[in-house]
């Protein structure tokens, strides 16, 4: 491990026991947690091998 960047996003509870996620706000939180991982390591992302996301 390199490096490690963590950001939340909101989650929208539409019913009692379900869940959503705006799939925009998924993509431009992972992006700038990328950026910000790729920042702290001093890497470009050709050398990423691998990423996890949780």
């Amino acid at each position: 491990v390199k490096a490690v960047a963590q950001k939340e996003f909101p989650q929208i509870f539409p019913k009692p026991g379900w869940v959503e996620h705006d799939p925009e706000v998924i993509w431009k939180t992972q992006l700038s947690t990328a950026k910000a991982a790729l920042k702290k390591a001093r890497l470009t992302a050709d050398k990423v091998a691998a990423i996890g996301i949780t």
